[in-house]
Formats: structure tokens, C-alpha cells, sequence
């Protein structure tokens, strides 16, 4: 992959964004106090090293395979998602923490909230172009990381949405608790994210299956082939941007090899339509009529 690629620049985007929005939520954190905001500002940190790391990863994943790594590297990136989930977790617990003590202390939101809810309004409208922008990417490039990202900016427009309210009602002095309260959500919502990432890259490290739709499909692409007596032992994995098939085949075992090498390059073309980008392997078993 070219380091202009529109993966690549997509990540980069996204991760810029973040950060800046972190600048900004930072700044009107300090003036206003709200906890609430403190933890879309954690967020949106978190956001940043996720689109660092995603773009670290993204290179060394689509890195051709060599000697020394015959399958490719393409399990560089659920590494590097599951490397996030400590830290993504680590910060859910610190909102919820701090959620805690302003109910303890009794803490309002008491200086500047236009100051935060203009930040907010700032992060909601920049989020839902950047959940555009990617979206189209994700549509162009058919890469799932993008798409993957997309739809956690799309969350986190959503968690922008609960803190905005939060900043409005909070302002009004009776109403201080709706403060921490929406803070304890946004993290509930980390914490969540984290496990759902978590899962998805140990799934991946552990090759785990593909999901039993997909192996469905497979299935029903080899067995369309004519010539195709019958499928068995399908056996598949992911890796990062890659998906690796193997199944056997029986074939006619009164054919000639040729021939049955045919049958199967097409089954190959068949596998890769119906799971794109697949690397499939496909063990021929003979199999003789009845006298």
C-alpha cells in the first residue's frame, strides 16, 4: 500500500481531528469543570493513539509476506487493537472515578458552560464529516478498517450529543448531577468499546472462524462449481486485512489431474467472489463411482 493510499489517509485525518478536538476539549475543561466533558476529552485522546496506532499497524500489515513471515503480517493489527483495549479500559475507570468523587464532593458546573457547549456543537458537526468522509472511503477502498473506524466515530458523535445536554442542564444549579451522571455513561460506553474491541482481536490472534454466514457462502460457491462432487472440512481464519480459506474438495477420481486442477482454480475464483481478497487452499479428494 502507497503511503498516499486513501486507507492511509483516512486514518490520518481521523487521528488529527481527534487531537485537535482534544486541544479544544481540554481548554474548555479547564473553564468550565465539567467531569462530563472530561471524559469526551479522554475519549477523543484516545481516539488520536487509536488512529497513531491504527496507521502504524495498517502499514506493517499490508507489508508483502517474506521468508520469515509466510502468512503475511497481517496479524499486526489485532495486536495492535488488543495493545489499545488496556489503555481504552484503563481510561473508563478513570472517568468513573472522578464521576464518583464530584457526586461525593457536590461539584456544579459553574463557570463559562458556553464555552463547553459551543466546544461540543464544534465536535458534533466535525465528527459527522469525518463519519462521511470515511464512510465513502470505507465504500471506495472496501477496507474494513476504515469502515471499523467510521462507526466508532459514529458512537462517539452520539456520546458528544449526551455531554452536550449534560453542559446545558447541568448549568442550572438544581440540576448538578446530570454532570457526573452523563460522564458515568460516556465511560460505560469506553468500557463497552473496549471489551467489543478486545473480543474481536483475540478472535483474530486465537483464529477464530469467520462468521458462520461467510462460511455458509463459501460453502455454497464450491459446491455450485460443476464437477464438484462434494465440500468438506472448511476451515478459515482472519488476519488483519486478510482472510484465509482451506477446504477439500472430492472430485471424480476417474478425471485426469488436469482436469481436476481446473475444477479447482474455479472453485478458487468462486471462494474469492464470495469471501473478496480470501487466500484459499484447496485439497483434492478423489472419489470413485460405484461398480
Amino acid at each position: 500500500m502507497s503511503a498516499t493510499s486513501p486507507q492511509q489517509l483516512a486514518v490520518r485525518v481521523a487521528a488529527v481531528f481527534a487531537f485537535s478536538l482534544a486541544l479544544l476539549k481540554g481548554v474548555a475543561f479547564l473553564q468550565t469543570g465539567s467531569v462530563a466533558l472530561l471524559a469526551s476529552l479522554v475519549d477523543s485522546l484516545l481516539d488520536g493513539l487509536a488512529s497513531v496506532v491504527n496507521l502504524i499497524a495498517i502499514r506493517y500489515a499490508m507489508v508483502p509476506a517474506d521468508d520469515g513471515h509466510r502468512f503475511g503480517h497481517g496479524k499486526a493489527e489485532p495486536l495492535a487493537a488488543l495493545a489499545q483495549t488496556a489503555f481504552i479500559a484503563g481510561s473508563g475507570v478513570f472517568v468513573l472515578l472522578e464521576a464518583a468523587r464530584r457526586y461525593t464532593l457536590d461539584e456544579p458546573v459553574t463557570t463559562q458552560p458556553a464555552l463547553g457547549i459551543g466546544v461540543m456543537l464544534i465536535a458534533i458537526v466535525g465528527t459527522a464529516a469525518l463519519v462521511l468522509y470515511q464512510r465513502r472511503v470505507a465504500r471506495k477502498t472496501g477496507s474494513l478498517v476504515v469502515e471499523a473506524d467510521s462507526l466508532h466515530y459514529l458512537s462517539d458523535m452520539l456520546s458528544n450529543v449526551a455531554v452536550l445536554a449534560a453542559l446545558i442542564l447541568a448549568s442550572q444549579p438544581a440540576l448538578w448531577w446530570v454532570d457526573p451522571l452523563a460522564a458515568i455513561c460516556v465511560a460505560i460506553y469506553v468500557l463497552h468499546s473496549a471489551y467489543a474491541v478486545g473480543q474481536r482481536a483475540l478472535g483474530q490472534l486465537m483464529d477464530h472462524e469467520l462468521p458462520g454466514e461467510l462460511r455458509e457462502d463459501i460453502l455454497k460457491a464450491a459446491q455450485q462449481e460443476p464437477g464438484v462432487l462434494g465440500v468438506h472440512d472448511l476451515k478459515t481464519r482472519a488476519a488483519g486485512p486478510y482472510r484465509f480459506v482451506q477446504l477439500h474438495l472430492e472430485l471424480d477420481a476417474a478425471q485426469t489431474l488436469e482436469a481436476a486442477h481446473s475444477i479447482s482454480d474455479r472453485v478458487a475464483v468462486r471462494v474469492r467472489q464470495a469471501c473478496p481478497q480470501a487466500q484459499v487452499i484447496i485439497h483434492q479428494d478423489p472419489v470413485r463411482s460405484e461398480p
